[in-house]
């Protein structure tokens, strides 16, 4: 188990004098932070990076927005410094595809509900109330030349590593927008950036929706990004169902979110190699549904 640093522990103790704490939870999975939770009472989050530190910043002015617009419970950030911030505990536990197929049909379906919900609500958020908060482009954003550029690099780095099957799949994957067929044209709302089962938090006794962590992604967008992203963690069979909570959700997404969702573990498999980075490679194993819908089907 790792040693919380000194450091880390300093930050804590000055920030709550007088206080002893019976229990501290170090948690350094994140690729962004570490985090220290104290007596599940409240979070610590320390950017592990440079480039983390202006993410806290950003996330505090994202959560001030979008907590007068939707209904899930997410964190109050108070920001301690420029490498540092808390917020009180938020319980649960993570929802994921396996914690839903257990449950009875009924509950499965209205946390999924909820999640769409959710989903919906922050794309509804108006964005020149973002913009006018200083909530600017996600990093998600990708465009039909960024795709092509990417599939390029794919060619020169990844499929040496590849069987003919799979450079196969890749190609057919790739078809449609080297094609021009499958276009990247949408209108731009404010999206999450980064639907996961850790980031979507439940009550199992109630078996409900009990909040939403981590919007650090955030920013403005193609929310088709968002879609792929229910896609990966639950599967279109048991996802789909729902997305008549999202008024605004049209083929032409549904098909951008299927694309964007089979490329994730090619993305992250180049960014691996690329940055020499073995946790990149291996980030989605047992976190992806392999439930999709091939893309531009009917079409092809």
């Amino acid at each position: 188990m790792a040693t919380i640093p000194d450091a880390y522990l300093h930050r804590i103790h000055h920030d709550l004098p007088g206080t002893v704490p019976e229990r501290l939870d170090y948690i350094t999975d994140g690729m962004v932070n570490d985090v220290v939770v104290v007596d599940r009472t409240w979070v610590y989050r320390f950017a592990k990076h440079d480039w983390s530190k202006p993410l806290m910043r950003h996330e505090a002015r994202v959560l001030d927005l979008v907590r007068t617009h939707i209904d899930i419970p997410v964190p109050h950030l108070e920001l301690l410094g420029d490498d540092c911030c808390r917020y009180p505990y938020l319980a649960g536990t993570p929802l994921t595809r396996r914690t839903l197929l257990c449950w009875p049909e009924a509950d499965r379906n209205a946390v999924l509900t909820s999640v769409v919900h959710f989903v919906a609500q922050m794309h509804a958020i108006p964005t020149e109330a973002a913009t006018a908060t200083g909530i600017g482009p996600s990093d998600t954003n990708r465009d039909a030349d960024w795709w092509r550029t990417f599939h390029d690099d794919l060619t020169t780095t990844l499929y040496p590593l590849l069987m003919r099957h799979q450079r196969d799949h890749v190609d057919d994957l790739f078809a449609p927008v080297l094609d021009g067929v499958l276009t990247f044209d949408h209108r731009p709302t404010l999206v999450y950036g980064d639907v996961a089962s850790y980031h979507l938090l439940v009550d199992p006794s109630e078996r409900r929706l009990a909040a939403v962590l981590d919007f650090g992604t955030a920013g403005i967008g193609d929310p088709a990004v968002d879609v792929a992203a229910l896609l990966h963690v639950f599967g279109e069979s048991l996802v789909a169902p729902h997305f008549h909570e999202h008024g605004d959700l049209d083929e032409a997404t549904l098909q951008r979110a299927r694309f964007w969702c089979a490329t994730l573990d090619l993305q992250l498999a180049l960014l691996g190699l690329r940055h020499n980075d073995p946790r990149l490679l291996v980030a989605h194993v047992g976190a992806a549904a392999r439930d999709l819908q091939p893309v531009l089907r009917a079409v092809r």
